[in-house]
């Protein structure tokens, strides 16, 4: 160790130290070369990994108010959309996919960010298209509950229409000026009445117009329907490995092993002889 520090002017001696340096050259290239390579190998050995991104948009679906206005409602929400998929798609691997991460941003409802990574661009790319279909299912079936909801209120809607024209056609048969006839007429009017609060309207052509309404919503239940929005953006670049890195760990740890062999066997056990 003294040889490598000059007491008298308290620094290192880097003439000595370049020629420990030349004396081990070999060693020092041998090493850090082999160290390289093998980095080099694992580096271009491991799969690269790809990653798609894309934004989904969360439909809407039409819903008739009691009122009778017609109103679009978002078929779900971000957060629980983004539980959800992150359960089927990241916790249990659904189809033997891999989403890295479902990303949604604070005080926005309607939109969730999927990012996939897959063995290529093609597979990556599959990943969304597959959470995309997975999406669009099952907000069907959400939608689809409503819709039966409303085939029921429209086959109510018609029995009674049925009934309101059934018993119009009865009395316009009769004679209206008859005690009978104003009798069935007022029959007629209180059934009516019956229907027009059961309904929450005020006149038949109301129930008409509700029931022309639920018709067109069973056909097209969809204001728009959930997709991806715009293009699936690619990344050319793998997004791992990392070769530069692996192949720089490798010099590093070749460059270390060596220097400190050299310093254990120049200066550790030179002090011990």
């Amino acid at each position: 160790m003294s040889k490598l520090y000059n007491s008298e002017y308290r620094e290192i001696n880097i003439n000595y130290l370049l020629k420990i340096f030349s004396k081990y050259k070999l060693i020092i290239f041998l090493v850090v070369s082999l160290f390289t390579a093998a980095s080099t190998y694992i580096a271009t050995s491991i799969k690269p990994i790809y990653e798609a991104k894309a934004l989904l948009k969360i439909g809407q679906y039409y819903e008739l108010q009691r009122n009778g206005d017609v109103l679009g409602r978002p078929v779900d929400t971000s957060s629980e959309l983004s539980r959800e998929i992150s359960f089927n798609f990241i916790d249990r691997g659904k189809f033997g996919s891999s989403i890295y991460k479902v990303l949604i941003e604070k005080g926005v409802d309607s939109y969730i960010e999927l990012i996939a990574r897959g063995d290529s661009l093609e597979g990556s790319e599959e990943i969304i298209r597959k959470v995309e279909r997975y999406i669009v299912n099952m907000h069907d079936s959400i939608v689809k509950k409503h819709t039966k909801q409303y085939k029921v209120e429209l086959k109510n809607i018609n029995k009674k229409i049925l009934v309101i024209t059934a018993k119009q056609n009865e009395i316009l048969a009769k004679d209206f000026y008859s005690d009978k006839g104003y009798e069935s007429l007022l029959n007629t009017l209180q059934l009516m009445s019956s229907i027009n609060t059961d309904l929450g309207i005020g006149y038949i052509g109301q129930i008409i117009e509700r029931k022309e309404k639920l018709e067109l919503l069973i056909k097209e239940p969809y204001k728009n329907n959930s997709k991806i929005v715009g293009t699936i953006q690619l990344n050319n670049d793998p997004t791992s490995p990392n070769k530069q890195i692996i192949v720089f760990f490798g010099l590093f740890i070749g460059l270390l092993l060596s220097l400190s062999f050299i310093f254990i066997r120049e200066f550790l056990l030179d002090e011990n002889k």
